[in-house]
């Protein structure tokens, strides 16, 4: 069991569901259910941990006070490639209209670790992020202005991609605090909604996309 796997169990039971570790098999399958009430998912839990690279860059940070550059790993693209792995482990299972939840939990520490994951999980989602901008032509002496700002390509979640997962969650923890908290991110391409019974004390925030035509922000679902 991973430090995630393990974090993520706790978390739920700690929020009243009951958490059922799923039996592996030959093919690869989601970690656990999640039960209360009348409300079952399935959920798959993924680490992102550190690379060789951002391992070695954090030794020369901690040793020097600081590195001379390095190319960041693109976590949309991390992220992609395990929404993709997940919704062929949770579309196995969530077969009866049950959601399925992929949960990340970011492990790396403060250097190295994405403080922006949303950000990152929102264009692993929906696009890349793309501004278009007018030029015209020298003669007309006007200034170059934006004109669209867009999700583009390299999207994970559309309506025949990736449907099998309802929503992608990020786990944080705050270790000063001693504080563990869920964001979940609706996929609205999902063929099984999450309808999730909130857990009090805010530990659990929903949110959705307001747009995927435009470039679109996650906003905070209250209901």
């Amino acid at each position: 069991m991973t430090v995630s796997e393990s974090n993520v169990a706790a978390f739920f039971g700690n929020q009243g569901f009951l958490v059922c570790r799923i039996p592996e098999a030959t093919e690869e399958r989601p970690d656990y259910w999640i039960v209360r009430n009348s409300f079952r998912a399935a959920v798959e839990v993924k680490e992102i941990s550190e690379s060789d690279l951002e391992k070695a860059v954090r030794r020369e940070v901690e040793t020097h006070g600081q590195c001379d550059s390095y190319d960041s790993r693109d976590d949309s693209k991390t992220l992609r490639r395990l929404i993709s792995k997940s919704n062929d482990q949770l579309k196995k299972l969530c077969i009866n209209g049950e959601p399925g939840i992929l949960v990340v939990q970011d492990v790396r520490p403060f250097w190295t670790k994405n403080l922006w994951m949303e950000e990152a999980l929102k264009q692993a989602m929906f696009g890349d992020f793309v501004i278009w901008r007018s030029a015209p032509h020298p003669s007309i002496m006007l200034p170059t202005k934006t004109t669209e700002v867009q999700f583009g390509r390299n999207r994970s979640n559309t309506g025949s991609k990736n449907r099998s997962v309802s929503a992608v969650g990020i786990l944080h923890h705050d270790s000063d605090l001693g504080d563990t908290t869920l964001s979940l991110y609706h996929n609205p391409f999902a063929h099984h909604r999450l309808n999730l019974p909130l857990a009090s004390a805010g530990k659990i925030r929903e949110f959705v996309i307001n747009t995927v035509t435009q470039y679109g922000q996650f906003i905070e679902n209250d209901e």
